[in-house]
């Protein structure tokens, strides 16, 4: 096994970024409706689905590699979260994870592009990062994945208007199988739900004498949004408390918790796997390790003790706290 070069920072020169992506806004539709739900959904995902910056009162919780190697997990560290090289490897896998988990509620996958840091006099790879790639820009044709440019930044660029990404550069973070429908439902219900325009319904109603029950409005909102996110759990910050009971509510709850286990399971055995072939081209092994949070045993302990009815709703869900 060939030895893992110096760290970016303590290179004379910035080493060469191997980026074959083009960044580029895509244009987005003028008459795209205001989100509320879809907003605060991924947000609640984002923030409840590690310790925000890897910091928290769990006093068991930790995030390692394995074998343990310091400078392949500054490296990781590093690659994971290229905006500042002094983050810890639990603040760095924390924030990739949420930024994944909150992109995941919107679409059906996420992607990055590998980007290997070369260094410029030896020309040997020392490093890595992860370049988000916005997946309607990419096509699949005869079994290859390009990226299309649209002519004018193709041109200033001076690249071809399809680029070419090797597959084994590009990570695809998706949601897990067993909820992976479930999401894309919730995703459709709550941009539905976005579209009725209760502030413009009840302006209308008022200007047009139409006969109109604000409270009646809002509970056959806050029902349908019941319906519309069950399939994970959400909780929607308490909009729909007033609508179901105690215990159904916290059966929801524990959806939600059971929905951000297994997508923080899924979203690690990807990054894990990439791990591996990084660590291939830059000479290193390394596993990530994540301990001292929930884990689904811990759901099933939590619906055993709410059905016995012995054990208050706080209690059972403090063992989900993550800060």
């Amino acid at each position: 096994m060939k030895t893992i070069g110096p760290m970016n920072r303590r290179t004379p020169t910035e080493p060469i970024r191997k980026q074959r992506t083009i960044f580029y806004h895509s244009p987005q539709s003028a008459d795209r409706p205001v989100e509320f739900y879809m907003h605060m959904f991924p947000e609640d995902v984002s923030l409840g689905i590690m310790p925000i910056g890897g910091r928290t009162k769990r006093p068991d919780f930790k995030i390692t590699i394995s074998p343990a190697n310091k400078q392949a997990q500054a490296i990781i560290a590093t690659g994971l979260d290229r905006r500042n090289s002094a983050h810890s490897l639990a603040e760095s896998v924390c924030d990739l994870f949420r930024t994944v988990a909150a992109n995941l509620c919107l679409s059906d996958r996420v992607i990055y592009e590998i980007v290997y840091l070369e260094e410029r006099e030896t020309k040997s790879l020392i490093g890595f990062e992860l370049e988000r790639v916005n997946q309607s820009q990419l096509i699949k044709k005869h079994g290859q994945v390009f990226q299309r440019l649209p002519p004018d930044v193709a041109k200033e660029a001076n690249v071809s208007e399809m680029i070419l990404l090797p597959k084994e550069d590009l990570i695809e973070f998706r949601p897990p199988k067993n909820f992976e429908k479930a999401l894309r439902d919730v995703r459709t219900n709550l941009s539905r739900l976005d579209e009725l325009h209760l502030p413009e319904l009840a302006l209308r109603a008022n200007k047009e004498n139409i006969p109109y029950d604000f409270k009646a409005h809002m509970r056959s909102m806050n029902l349908a949004l019941v319906e519309a996110v069950k399939p994970v759990g959400w909780y929607a910050r308490g909009s729909y408390n007033q609508c179901v009971t105690s215990y159904y509510w916290i059966r929801l709850m524990l959806t939600f918790e059971e929905f951000k286990i297994e997508l923080r399971h899924s979203m690690l055995a990807t990054l894990n796997d990439v791990l591996k072939q990084i660590g291939q081209k830059l000479g290193f092994e390394a596993k990530i390790e994540i301990s001292g949070i929930p884990l689904r045993i811990d759901v099933t302990d939590a619906l055993r003790k709410l059905d016995s009815g012995g054990v208050p709703f706080t209690e059972i869900m403090n063992a989900f706290k993550l800060q």
